[in-house]
């Protein structure tokens, strides 16, 4: 997921949270209330958008950021040990 997200204010128009919430998966109002946890847990940083008024910019946070590489570890370990695990030749020149 890109560090920046744009998050629309109004309820009507949630057109900025529909590139990122098909990317994700979810509907726009999941990613504005999972956006709104995360800046309840300061993971991310919100910011007013210069060119539009009616939008912010959503950035991580150090916490966000460190949170982030955490969870890259752990992605690797997991993708590493069920490669490793596996009673099936590696493809694709993935190594354990």
């Amino acid at each position: 997921m890109p560090r920046s997200v744009r998050r629309s204010e109004s309820a009507l128009d949630q057109s900025l949270l529909l590139g990122p919430a098909a990317a994700l998966d979810v509907s726009p109002p999941n990613l504005a209330v999972l956006l709104d946890r995360l800046a309840q847990r300061a993971l991310v940083e919100r910011l007013p958008d210069p060119d539009d008024g009616r939008s912010q910019l959503l950035t991580l946070t150090t916490a966000g950021r460190t949170l982030l590489a955490h969870a890259e570890q752990v992605v690797v370990r997991l993708e590493r040990d069920a490669i490793a695990s596996s009673p099936y030749p590696c493809r694709y020149g993935a190594t354990a």
